[in-house]
């Protein structure tokens, strides 16, 4: 989820849930969302939703979804 321009402290098992979240949500959001605007917004919502303690990717997924779609 991080650009070679940002590398990212995080240890490697945060990136891979990260990663597997962005990846399950990335395919929910609408097509006018899936832009580049919209993949930095789910990156930042998706890291947002894990710092708050989610671990399990497809809740962090479904939780970064209904952010940006707004359902919540």
């Amino acid at each position: 989820m991080t650009s070679p321009e940002q590398p990212s402290s995080d240890p490697p098992e945060t990136l891979a849930l990260l990663r597997d979240a962005f990846d399950l949500a990335w395919p929910k959001l609408r097509p006018e969302q899936q832009t580049d605007v919209g993949k930095k917004a789910l990156e930042a919502v998706v890291k947002r939703v894990a710092k708050q303690g989610e671990t399990d990717p497809l809740e962090l997924s479904a939780r970064a979804v209904k952010v940006l779609t707004g359902l919540t």
